[in-house]
């Protein structure tokens, strides 16, 4: 993109929702209702792959967490 040097404000550069979300990871890390926080965080943003490793770590502390579940697309697990 070209654009004069007095009408840039700031240049950023990588991935801010996955600086974001490692923050938000890293804090949630070994707490199932944070994580569960997180997994609706990644909804919001549209992260799947991020979504699901979060939901991968929530039922790693929780089995039967219907969040994690329907984050990975099993609606019905009987």
């Amino acid at each position: 993109m070209k654009a004069p040097k007095v009408d840039v404000l700031r240049v950023e550069r990588g991935d801010p929702f996955g600086v974001e979300f490692r923050r938000r990871y890293d804090a949630a890390r070994n707490k199932p209702s944070e994580l569960a926080g997180v997994i609706g965080w990644c909804r919001e943003k549209n992260l799947t792959q991020h979504r699901d490793l979060a939901a991968y770590a929530l039922l790693k502390d929780d089995p039967g967490n219907d969040v994690a579940w329907t984050a990975l697309g099993v609606a019905d697990r009987a």
